[in-house]
């Protein structure tokens, strides 16, 4: 629930996640205590010492997620790596791991769960990967 007046403690009320994200730190600091008081879980923009949790940045390609988190010490790093992950991690890779999803519900179907097949899935991951970043770099 978003609200654009003075902050009470009462805006807590059925909650279960609070962000404090106020450009006042002494407001997010009243905030985390009070949710932590009724026993809700806060994140802390500006100070991750006071939250219980954070949100890494993610990248997303497809189905495939790529979460990077410094645990709330600095989140402008987190950004940073992400947008630093996008330019190896393509759209291209969302294809790949469509291939292997594939190949995954083929196995399970058959009944295949062995160690070996995770190891026959690892394997075949590794080669596309490595064959993606290989026509990557020679382009």
């Amino acid at each position: 629930k978003v609200r654009y007046a003075h902050y009470q403690a009462s805006d807590l009320e059925g909650m279960f996640l609070v962000v404090a994200a106020t450009d006042d730190a002494g407001v997010n600091r009243q905030v985390a205590q009070d949710a932590d008081s009724q026993g809700r879980l806060v994140s802390v923009a500006d100070d991750s010492e006071v939250g219980v949790c954070s949100f890494p940045a993610v990248l997303l390609r497809g189905n495939l997620e790529i979460g990077v988190s410094t645990g709330g010490y600095c989140p402008s790093m987190a950004v940073e790596l992400r947008e630093f992950l996008a330019t190896l991690i393509t759209e291209e890779y969302e294809a790949v791991l469509s291939l292997l999803a594939a190949e995954r519900e083929k196995l399970l179907t058959e009944g295949n769960t062995s160690t070996y097949n995770r190891q026959v899935l690892r394997s075949l991951a590794r080669r596309l990967i490595y064959e993606l970043n290989e026509r990557k770099d020679n382009s």
